[in-house]
């Protein structure tokens, strides 16, 4: 988290690839609890990836949403 913006509202320090606004409203967050005694532990609820010709690849189990842009 970078900031809190308002009172509802705070700003992440998202990827640099990722297209999205960094602002996100408190309804649209959960908070995430820390083990002390391990610092370092990711927070990834994901498998790890199969390696296919020595490259990660996930199997999609489902597609939850969709849309299409026009342009």
């Amino acid at each position: 988290m970078l900031e809190k913006k308002l009172s509802d509202t705070y700003k992440l320090e998202l990827l640099e690839n990722l297209r999205v606004h960094p602002t996100f409203h408190v309804f649209l967050l959960k908070s995430v609890s820390c083990d002390a005694s391990r610092p370092n532990q990711e927070h990834n609820s994901r498998p790890p990836p199969n390696l296919v010709h020595n490259e990660p690849e996930f199997e999609v189990e489902a597609v939850l949403k969709s849309r299409q842009l026009r342009g």
